[in-house]
């Protein structure tokens, strides 16, 4: 059967075509996609021809949908027709390759039992799946936050408000911190600000003595997101001295240093200036699991996590090609493709 996708045809080419889907294996399942979240700083990357896509085009970016499930395998145990669930790992085309193959009107993948198998969301999402559409992306960010263990009146600063660090600031806040951020985009600060968050333009003079008046004599928790080289450099400089004296090996003392990003540039640092003071805790989680996916959606059903900010841009699918033009430039900063009215 024929599905719509977006297509990266090559470097900063975008398409929209109709793609032939695979018949669905007895331990596999195929999904009508209703909406797709577009995960910018991977997907503008992999448009850019990094993370090896410049030897894979044309493929189908994306990998955070909502889909309904349509058909079953026989061997397939645990899902049922009319499902609706998260998904992360898609796939099934014969004529496209999937990286990683979210942005499509449908899919066809294994049902799988590990972290990569769809989740299932409440019975509510049958009517209104719109809020759940950020799971797959918040759940990294989520990961990342709970690794650092926040405290209630901890300092946290997230460099870069991209979708992966302003989820990131949200979990943080979530969790009692006293969240500071920053960022180039004067319309991703916008944002942040609306939401209440302490904000520094990393383009004004002094910035950095701006944002260590907020989390002087430095930060508890930094929440490195931007995948630049710059931001890695200014993360090293923004923890808080361990205490000095006496060496603590209890890690809990520790500022921490949270690695949430990619990075396609090679960053020299000097290994013996990174930091002052004895000690800090350095984290690189690895990707979401299905227990993270879980729990975010469960906040989103309990409307502890507010989506509300994060769902305002949907697009027809013949409008993606514009929506990723518009995310380039930093005019939106989510984006999502409905893909079926239901």
């Amino acid at each position: 059967m024929k599905v719509k996708a977006v297509v990266f045809s090559g470097i900063e080419q975008i398409e929209i075509r109709e793609l032939e889907l695979a018949e669905v294996k007895k331990k596999q399942i195929r999904t009508e996609t209703l909406y797709s979240f577009v995960s910018p700083g991977t997907e503008l990357r992999t448009l850019g021809g990094h993370y090896g896509a410049s030897r894979q085009f044309p493929i189908v970016p994306g990998y955070s949908t909502i889909s309904r499930i349509v058909e079953v395998g026989p061997d397939v145990r645990g899902y049922r027709v009319g499902d609706i669930v998260s998904n992360r790992r898609c796939s099934g085309f014969l004529d496209c390759y999937p990286k990683y193959g979210g942005e499509a009107g449908g899919h066809v993948f294994e049902d799988v039992c590990d972290d990569g198998a769809p989740v299932i969301l409440p019975e509510e999402a049958k009517e209104n799946p719109l809020p759940y559409t950020v799971a797959e992306v918040a759940a990294i960010s989520y990961r990342g936050a709970m690794s650092t263990e926040p405290a209630t009146g901890e300092h946290a600063i997230v460099i870069g408000q991209g979708m992966i660090g302003a989820f990131a600031a949200e979990w943080l806040r979530l969790k009692g911190c006293l969240v500071t951020v920053c960022d180039i985009s004067e319309n991703r600060l916008e944002e942040a600000r609306s939401k209440g968050f302490n904000c520094v333009s990393l383009s004004e003079p002094e910035a950095e003595e701006r944002l260590l008046a907020f989390g002087a004599p430095g930060y508890d928790i930094v929440a490195e997101c931007s995948g630049s080289a710059s931001g890695f450099q200014l993360a090293l400089r923004l923890p808080r001295p361990a205490s000095y004296g006496t060496m603590r090996h209890e890690c809990q003392t520790w500022p921490r240093l949270l690695l949430q990003a990619t990075y396609i540039d090679d960053i020299p640092i000097n290994p013996c200036a990174f930091f002052k003071g004895e000690g800090i805790k350095i984290l690189t989680p690895n990707d979401r699991t299905k227990d993270d996916r879980q729990q975010v959606v469960e906040l989103i059903r309990r409307k502890v996590f507010d989506t509300s900010a994060n769902i305002k841009n949907v697009f027809a699918p013949e409008e993606m090609p514009d929506a990723y033009r518009k995310l380039q430039r930093h005019e939106i900063a989510s984006a999502i493709c409905k893909w079926k009215d239901f």
